[in-house]
């Protein structure tokens, strides 16, 4: 079985990886006027055989307006890295604090919440970089997890945030 969305040749195997949220259907509303971190956690399942144990999970916001128009979007690469057949990831996500983005509070062998990671948040001519302030006029945004084996294949989970007063 390969990775969703992922077709194999008859010389090359991928990866066999699944990606799914276990505290939310995809769906979140985050009132903006709280402004606290949002807790997800998320599941990946991976194969086992030749360049599948380990893999890469980056993260990805896309900021919209009421209208769905693109404010910004960006991606954080190797925010995560999966070392487990199964393995579970308790995350922090700050939608408007672009410093400290997302945070991994369960790492293994790493006591406590790790220091939140940066998002560059870059507008659409695909050169500006957009800060706070930009992003608080979002009404929705795309949080995208990717998980991409090392040895190829992906599986992709994502969850919309509707932002409320």
């Amino acid at each position: 079985m390969n990775a969703r969305g992922q077709t194999s040749s008859s010389d090359s195997q991928l990866c066999a990886v699944d990606v799914r949220w276990l505290n939310t259907t995809g769906s979140v509303n985050y009132a903006r006027s709280i402004d606290t971190a949002k807790e997800l956690s998320f599941i990946v399942h991976l194969s086992r055989g030749s360049g599948c144990s380990s893999a890469e999970v980056s993260i990805t916001a896309t900021y919209l307006t009421d209208a769905q128009d693109l404010i910004c979007s960006g991606t954080i690469r190797q925010a995560m890295n999966v070392s487990l057949p199964v393995q579970t990831f308790n995350i922090s996500i700050r939608p408007f604090t672009q410093l400290d983005f997302v945070r991994w509070r369960n790492q293994p062998g790493v006591p406590g919440e790790q220091q939140g990671k940066r998002l560059a948040c870059l507008g659409i001519d695909g050169t500006s970089n957009l800060g706070d302030a930009d992003r608080q006029k979002a009404g929705w945004m795309r949080l995208t997890i990717s998980v991409m084996p090392a040895g190829g294949g992906l599986s992709l989970t994502e969850a919309v945030f509707r932002f409320v007063p």
